[in-house]
């Protein structure tokens, strides 16, 4: 499994995340959640496709879905006024104004665009390196991690 570039394993926060993640794979945690999950009437899928291998093995980009649900989360309780609503622009500049330590790393937002700040970001530099199968006109393509910066 290749964490997605903020969550290296020497990152040290994204294995606690998958752990935990991975403990949804369950009956009861699945049924409940595929009760949840809106299909239109032309889908090709069924809620069936959210699996338990989808939290033992998930996508690369769940720990920045997971990250960003948590900014909005806690922006709208910024947010909130007495009355328990918001506006958009009140959740935006809330939104600015919230920063955690996520499983993918130090979140912080630059104010003259809304974009997560990119120093607080880790990068790699990756390459693809191109093998052939014996045997074979294919060819595969092996990751190899060349460089990490975090400024």
């Amino acid at each position: 499994f290749y964490s997605s570039v903020g969550n290296l394993p020497s990152a040290g926060r994204f294995e606690p995340f998958l752990e935990a993640l991975s403990e949804l794979a369950n009956s009861d945690d699945m049924e409940y959640l595929q009760s949840k999950i809106p299909l239109p009437e032309d889908a090709d899928y069924t809620a069936n496709n959210i699996t338990a291998a989808t939290f033992v093995n998930p996508s690369s980009f769940i720990n920045f879905l997971y990250d960003a649900t948590v900014v909005q989360g806690l922006a709208a309780c910024k947010a909130k006024q007495d009355n328990g609503y918001f506006t958009g622009q009140e959740h935006y500049r809330a939104t600015l104004n919230t920063s955690i330590l996520g499983t993918t790393g130090r979140i912080l937002f630059d104010p003259s665009n809304g974009n997560r700040d990119p120093r607080s970001g880790l990068y790699t530099i990756t390459n693809l390196q191109k093998q052939n199968v014996e045997g074979s006109s294919n060819i595969t393509l092996t990751i190899v991690e060349t460089d990490q910066f975090n400024e």
